[in-house]
C-alpha cells in the first residue's frame, strides 16, 4: 500500500522543488497535477496549463512518513533548491494532539484517486464538455464525466467550472476548464 503526502513550496517553483525531491529521494514518486484553461488577455485567447493547487505537489511513499523523515526531506531539498523555494511537508507540525505519535497523517487514498483519475499521462486535467438543460448540468466528456455532484458553479463565458473536492479533510474549490455544447 502506498501513502500520499502534500508538499508545500513557493507558488511557481513546484517543478524545481519536485525535480529536487526526485533527484535526492529516488524511493519516492511525485505527482504535480495541472489543468488546461483558456486565458483571455488583451482580447486574445490562449490555452494554458496552470497548477491545480498553486504552491503544492504530492509525494508518494511505500511506507508511512514520520516527522524525522519529513525533516530530512525539508533539509535536503531546501539545500538543493534553496530554502526559500521549499517550505514543508504538510502536516509536519507538532501539537499537543500529536504527542506520542511522530507519524504524519497521509492524504486519504480515495481523495488522491480522484486527482489521479482526472489527469492524463502528463498529469493535466483537460477540458470537459457539458450541456445544460434548465437547472440540470450533464458532463458529456472529459475528466469530470460522471462527477456532476461535485460541481459548484459554472462560468460559460470564461469556460470554467468550479468544483468542490475533499482534500486533507477540507473542501477545496478548484477551477477547471469546461465548455458548453449545444
Amino acid at each position: 500500500m502506498s501513502h500520499w503526502y502534500a508538499l508545500q513550496c513557493v507558488s511557481g517553483k513546484e517543478n524545481v522543488v519536485r525535480d529536487g525531491v526526485q533527484k535526492v529521494f529516488t524511493n519516492y514518486s511525485t505527482f504535480f497535477p495541472r489543468r488546461e484553461l483558456e486565458i483571455r488577455k488583451n482580447g486574445k485567447t490562449s490555452l494554458q496549463v496552470k497548477s491545480l493547487f498553486p504552491g503544492y505537489f504530492f509525494l508518494q511513499s511505500r511506507t508511512r512518513l514520520f516527522y524525522h523523515e519529513a525533516l530530512d526531506i525539508s533539509r535536503k531539498v531546501g539545500e538543493m533548491c534553496s530554502s526559500i523555494s521549499f517550505l514543508k511537508v504538510v502536516g509536519m507540525y507538532r501539537s499537543d494532539k500529536s504527542i506520542g505519535s511522530d507519524e504524519i497523517v497521509p492524504i486519504l487514498n480515495h481523495e488522491m484517486d480522484l486527482f489521479l483519475n482526472m489527469t492524463d499521462e502528463r498529469e493535466v486535467v483537460q477540458f470537459s464538455q457539458y450541456k445544460k438543460e434548465g437547472e440540470k448540468v450533464q458532463i458529456i466528456s472529459g475528466p469530470l464525466s460522471g462527477r456532476e455532484g461535485i460541481i459548484i458553479k459554472i462560468n460559460p463565458r470564461k469556460k470554467r467550472i468550479k468544483v468542490g473536492v475533499n482534500l486533507l479533510g477540507e473542501i477545496q474549490v478548484i477551477d477547471l476548464g469546461a465548455e458548453m455544447i449545444a
